[in-house]
């Protein structure tokens, strides 16, 4: 028979004691851990929530910069030159990109020749009006003193027949008396010849008184043939009257036609106005035809594709030989110095996010913050601009959180020229009222750098009504 040995009595009251301890032990330790991590933990918890409540963060943010599409204007043709690459700068207006310009200079060669013509039309026509305007006073004062003149002829053509027939008509009546009394004496005289022959025969009266009544009635006889001549001379004299009614007659004509003279001269006044006329119309004409030079060489202009701002070409759609239609884009530029931030905020995040307020900026690619500042926060979500919109017509709906596109200036650091179009940015907003001020100064340098009128906006979330004043 084996003994079983047995443990003395104080080992077993040691052992009751470890087992004892251990437990308070481990409880003492976890109090200790766990106090400690309540006194470290806690406040960042704390400093966290806190965080949280007072700050807007998001991680769908992007660094974005303008880009500017480059494309002809009013011309289409072949690309003859392309004067930049892919990363090169140019400042505006530089030219970028030449299209073949011969069918343009053509054109404008043929719209300076139609304005040539035009020019010597026009002189043309200013010469003969001036011609006519100097000769159409003196052909007209021509024609007014014919015409006094052919008045004055006909004035004296009626005085002369009045007076050749107030004279023919005295001398008819005139010589008639003449005849009349000649003829009485010579009837006296020839009854006295009769008488003292009839007497001298009967020896009654000497035959010398007879020889004297014969000489008598011989002498009468010569008186009434000269009487009766001159009465033949005075109604001969009616022929001078149809003279001079004839005379009258020319005179009258020469009259009327001076006075057609006269009206034909004043209706030179018609044709300076029909020659003012076409002159305004030739000066219409050369106006068409500048406009037409000027367009030409403005679209001859356009041939040469200009920067419109400064900035890099990012990229490049055409290339030398291509055509370029108008339109078309051939390049893309990128306003390095207009880089700013775009972050698309939950609808749920934008309480306390106000134009002006601060933000830190994590860019991924740099490893690095930055800071900015809040310039607006757009009246739409991005939900408005998809392709796709909402349609919940048919009863189906599921609720998701919207975001806002929030713009975000970049303050400047010796990071600035790392920065690139595209960059993913974890962004966070402090809460805060804002400062419109610090608004109104960014936008209004941003449109003078621009060169636009000055456009100050309030953008602030609270505002209901955007207010602008235009600074000219």
């Amino acid at each position: 028979m084996t003994d079983t040995p047995t443990t003395p009595p104080s080992s077993e009251s040691a052992i009751d004691r470890s087992r004892f301890r251990r437990p308070l032990v481990v409880g003492l330790v976890t109090v200790v851990l766990i106090s400690t991590v309540v006194g470290v933990v806690a406040p960042e918890v704390y400093r966290y929530a806190t965080f949280r409540t007072t700050h807007s963060i998001t991680e769908d943010a992007f660094i974005e910069a303008p880009l500017i599409h480059v494309a002809p204007q009013l011309v289409t043709g072949r690309l003859v030159t392309f004067r930049v690459e892919e990363n090169d700068r140019v400042v505006a207006g530089e030219v970028i990109a030449s299209i073949d310009p011969t069918p343009f200079k053509d054109q404008l060669a043929m719209a300076e020749a139609k304005l040539g013509i035009a020019r010597a039309e026009l002189k043309r026509q200013q010469v003969g009006l001036a011609k006519v305007r100097k000769e159409v006073p003196l052909t007209i004062s021509l024609a007014e003193q014919t015409y006094r003149m052919a008045l004055a002829e006909q004035e004296k053509a009626e005085e002369g027949l009045a007076f050749t027939q107030e004279e023919v008509a005295g001398n008819i009546a005139a010589s008639a008396a003449i005849v009349a009394v000649a003829r009485t004496n010579h009837a006296l005289a020839t009854s006295d010849s009769r008488r003292f022959t009839s007497l001298a025969e009967q020896e009654a009266v000497p035959s010398r008184r007879m020889e004297e009544a014969n000489t008598a009635a011989e002498a009468t006889q010569s008186e009434l043939d000269a009487a009766l001549a001159k009465q033949r001379m005075a109604k001969a004299g009616t022929r001078q009257i149809a003279v001079a009614e004839k005379n009258l007659t020319l005179a009258e004509a020469a009259v009327k036609k001076a006075a057609l003279d006269v009206a034909i001269a004043e209706t030179g006044w018609e044709t300076v106005a029909e020659l003012e006329q076409m002159v305004v119309l030739r000066e219409e004409a050369v106006r068409d035809a500048e406009a037409a030079v000027m367009a030409a060489r403005h679209t001859l202009a356009h041939t040469e594709v200009r920067a419109p701002r400064r900035g890099v070409i990012v990229h490049k759609a055409k290339h030398t030989g291509d055509e370029a239609p108008p339109g078309l884009p051939i390049a893309t530029l990128l306003d390095p110095d207009a880089l700013h931030v775009i972050a698309n905020l939950e609808e749920t995040r934008l309480a306390g996010v106000n134009p002006g307020n601060r933000c830190s900026l994590e860019i991924a690619a740099l490893d690095t913050v930055l800071r900015g500042r809040v310039l607006w926060i757009n009246r739409a979500t991005g939900a408005e601009f998809s392709l796709l919109p909402r349609d919940v017509v048919a009863g189906e709906f599921t609720k998701v959180v919207q975001r806002v596109p929030v713009r975000i200036e970049i303050e400047r650091d010796e990071h600035w020229d790392a920065l690139r179009a595209g960059m993913s940015v974890r962004v966070t907003i402090a809460h805060g009222p804002g400062d419109p001020e610090w608004v109104k100064e960014t936008e209004a340098a941003r449109l003078a750098e621009r060169g636009e009128p000055e456009i100050i906006a309030s953008h602030h979330e609270g505002t209901k009504k955007t207010k602008k004043t235009v600074v000219r």
